[in-house]
């Protein structure tokens, strides 16, 4: 899970409050409400406010990762989800998730998990 509360938690700790744990709570939140339909670091920026390079700067300072490896393992993390837990056809999936188009999602859920999600739903 890569909102552990415990990792959160531990970073809010090291750091002051301060503008920068603020943001990257500010971050995460949006994250967990728009990520099925928002995949773009510009709009979690212009959501806060800030530019997206600053945005960028921020969350890789604070945790070592950056925003589009937190918003592609929230997609990845649902996909999973889906295809393990949901008849939805995988057409389907991909237009929850609001991608493009099947042969989108297919090779974003390939990229990450090494096999198709037809694969990874036969193996499950």
């Amino acid at each position: 899970n890569i909102l552990d509360n415990k990792r959160i938690n531990e970073i809010s700790e090291r750091v002051p409050q301060t503008r920068y744990a603020n943001i990257l709570r500010k971050f995460i939140t949006l994250l967990m409400l728009h990520y099925k339909t928002e995949h773009s670091v510009p709009f979690y920026a212009r959501q806060m406010s800030i530019t997206p390079q600053y945005l960028t700067s921020i969350i890789k300072a604070q945790t070592g990762r950056t925003v589009n490896n937190f918003i592609y393992e929230m997609l990845y993390s649902e996909a999973r989800n889906l295809l393990a837990l949901s008849e939805l056809s995988i057409q389907q999936i991909a237009t929850e998730l609001h991608f493009s188009d099947q042969a989108s999602f297919s090779k974003f859920f390939k990229r990450w998990s090494g096999i198709s999600p037809l694969e990874f739903r036969n193996v499950i």
